[in-house]
């Protein structure tokens, strides 16, 4: 199969006749997002509570997802695993009276599958709906056989009938974060959470509470351990007080999720939905002050972590040598853990001497904008718009990920064009001479000059309106590169006058990032 993006400019909105239990769904969830806004809930509120239990984010603000990714806690904004999970236990207790009926094992299976799958349609059938729908219903079926399910079994089951079904699930980064945060927990919490035995016959309510403390404790450092490799190979960053915020977040998620399951429930009843309501505004209001409060700890989150795939399999070959050390106790898993650490220091070692030694040019692409950085070992300049200069959100997404690469936390920033010492239009590295032009340059520079010969020429801010005049005060030997600031119909203006000097022409909008390196 293929997909595609397409402009909103260039869309057409149809009406499609017939029945469509999507069209259905959805106006289902928007119904229910409208009567959670009319009994009072609003802004932030709104926003986690749609999120939460309907699995609709649209409300969710850039800096609210900043403080809860801060926290550690961005997993309980996106309906998964832990909310199906919540709503089959729910389901289970609810309908445990249809056991004592002679065919009623078979009936509170069904009745659990069809509330599954239609609260996983509900939240839009998200992949990671998906994967824990799927996982649940094998639960559910092998109860309906009087048959013990083994964790391991049925999570090998989804995950092959969700691959036989898309064999391309297995790159997504959700599907390999959510079986991995379950293989740690399944396989790390009970022998964790044994280490530290209470005597629960004769529980104190302080003994209950430091129970499901540290089992909660265990929960969380077993999902972590599981899936910490793929989050810094793929979001560069760890939450340092993770242990401390799904204390909070996972019970605070299962009340959110009861409380905003029944004050939808009773929508006929409006008394009782409005009080519902105003308690889950509480409970959210709380959970955000104290994700909030989480996120202005010193360093809440460390940025910056940057590893490659290999180094992600050596960090999973220390966990999984560790566990099997502490479960056999044999030297054999010692020395596992001390080769798998040494290759992990060569390769920082290698990527380190590598990176020193060599300088960069890069011209980013970043729709509608202009990004140009010049790096040389561990310093690096990079010249952007005002508008992406003060654009916090867009630099982390689309430049910091090289910079991280490189080991490059802070790079100096300049807008593009800016009339001072540093930028003057023309630089040598990476052994070319490369001479920027953008919209505030002036021709004039170089018209009582010799005629200036360059590499490259890289344009800018719609700089092509000089274009003509341009190659009459300087020659280019390489190619000429253009950001992605400029229109369609300038790209495709630029392109013809460079095909009749026949001199190449690298579009960062359609052949992506140019990067040159040494």
């Amino acid at each position: 199969g293929h997909q595609t993006y397409i402009d909103g400019d260039y869309s057409v909105l149809k009406k499609h006749k017939g029945f469509n239990l999507f069209k259905y769904a959805l106006e289902l969830r928007k119904g229910f997002i409208s009567t959670l806004s009319k009994n009072g809930l609003k802004g932030d509120e709104l926003a986690i509570a749609s999120a939460l239990v309907l699995g609709f984010k649209e409300y969710l603000t850039e800096p609210l997802k900043r403080s809860y990714a801060s926290a550690g806690a961005m997993h309980v904004l996106a309906v998964s695993g832990l909310h199906v999970g919540i709503i089959y236990l729910l389901l289970r207790s609810l309908l445990f009276f249809l056991k004592r009926l002679r065919y009623g094992k078979y009936l509170q299976a069904l009745i659990s599958l069809l509330v599954l799958w239609a609260y996983a349609l509900l939240t839009g059938l998200s992949p990671s709906v998906i994967r824990a729908a799927t996982m649940f219903s094998f639960f559910a079926l092998g109860d309906v056989l009087n048959r013990k399910s083994n964790i391991y079994n049925v999570l090998a089951a989804s995950a092959f009938l969700i691959l036989l079904i898309n064999p391309y699930m297995i790159m997504e980064v959700g599907f390999q974060l959510s079986y991995m945060a379950v293989l740690g927990i399944v396989y790390v919490q009970p022998r964790l959470y044994s280490l530290i035995k209470l005597d629960h016959i004769s529980f104190t309510p302080l003994q209950w509470l430091l129970d499901k403390i540290w089992a909660l404790t265990s929960v969380s450092i077993g999902a972590q351990l599981g899936t910490f490799p793929l989050s810094l190979l793929y979001f560069h960053q760890f939450p340092s007080y993770f242990v401390f915020s799904n204390l909070i977040v996972i019970p605070a998620a299962v009340l959110i999720l009861y409380l905003g399951v029944s004050a939808l429930l009773t929508g006929f009843i409006p008394f009782l939905s409005k009080f519902l309501t105003m308690l889950l505004h509480h409970v959210i209001s709380l959970l955000n002050w104290s994700v909030a409060f989480i996120d202005q700890l010193p360093n809440s989150i460390i940025y910056g972590i940057s590893i490659s795939i290999l180094e992600t399999w050596l960090i999973y070959g220390i966990i999984i040598s560790s566990l099997f050390f502490f479960h056999f106790k044999r030297a054999k898993q010692l020395f596992a853990i001390l080769v798998f650490s040494m290759c992990i220091l060569f390769i920082d070692f290698h990527e380190d001497h590598k990176i020193l030694h060599s300088e960069s040019v890069v011209v980013y692409n970043v729709k509608k904008h202009s990004a140009i950085e010049f790096r040389s070992a561990k310093n690096c300049l990079i010249f952007l718009d005002q508008e992406l200069l003060e654009n916090i959100d867009k630099k982390t997404f689309h430049l910091k990920q090289n910079w991280w690469n490189n080991d490059i936390m802070k790079p100096k920033e300049y807008p593009i064009g800016a009339s001072n010492k540093t930028f003057n239009g023309l630089f040598s590295i990476a052994g070319k001479s490369i001479l920027v032009i953008s919209k505030s340059n002036s021709i004039d520079l170089f018209k009582k000059r010799p005629k200036l010969a360059v590499d490259y020429l890289i344009l800018s801010n719609e700089a092509s309106v000089y274009l003509k005049r341009l190659f009459q005060f300087i020659s280019v030997k390489d190619g000429v590169v253009i950001d992605s600031s400029f229109s369609y119909k300038t790209r495709k203006s630029i392109k013809k006058f460079l095909d009749q000097l026949t001199i190449p022409l690298h579009d960062t909008q359609t052949d992506g990032a140019f990067v040159l390196e040494t």
